[in-house]
């Protein structure tokens, strides 16, 4: 199993949860309305918009995800040719999966990531719910909201790329016997697929 195959299992598990969340959201948002819970800080209305985003978010990721998957792993040529039968790997077989310390690294690295990149996401809904008074908040929360959320955003998607070379840092030895001399990968720190 390549890495690739692995991070879209953990892309389809992420977004299994969030469809959780989603349904939880909407069961919250139901008992705000018939009165059966307190509201401190929102409304009917912000659970349900959460409600909404994350069961169609969570549905997107569990379905397929590739855009996120493609984010984090460029897909070759070959790859995308549909016309050509996959490789098949015997089972059991030292090609099927990623053995690597520092390969299994790069792979929780960017899955992290993905984890950061969804909360800043998150962060920046949440923020224009609070602008279009759904909930009520602070006055600085909102600018707080916004504030962590692209700082989420930028750091996920970084890590989602590999331009933070975490796995060099973490394995210095690998990554020094892996780059042959005067060759440079396109992005620092990204593994082959």
């Amino acid at each position: 199993m390549k890495s690739r195959e692995i991070f879209r299992l953990a892309v389809k598990i992420i977004g299994f949860i969030i469809l959780l969340q989603g349904v939880r959201n909407l069961v919250d948002a139901l008992l705000i309305l018939k009165g059966y819970a307190t509201v401190h800080l929102s409304t009917p209305r912000y659970w349900a918009a959460w409600a909404f985003v994350k069961m169609v978010a969570g549905t997107y990721l569990v379905a397929g995800g590739k855009l996120v998957v493609n984010i984090a792993f460029k897909q070759k040529a070959a790859e995308t040719d549909t016309t050509r039968p996959a490789e098949e790997v015997e089972p059991g077989t030292a090609d099927q999966y990623p053995t690597s310390p520092r390969i299994i690294f790069d792979l929780a690295v960017r899955t992290i990531g993905l984890i950061l990149l969804l909360y800043g996401v998150q962060y920046i809904f949440d923020a224009l719910l609070i602008f279009a008074n759904t909930a009520q908040s602070r006055e600085t929360s909102s600018h707080s909201w916004v504030v962590f959320g692209f700082g989420e955003l930028a750091l996920g998607i970084a890590m989602v790329r590999g331009v933070v070379p975490l796995a060099d840092f973490a394995f210095p030895t690998e990554a020094s016997e892996e780059k042959p001399q005067g060759k440079e990968s396109a992005l620092p720190g990204a593994l082959p697929d």
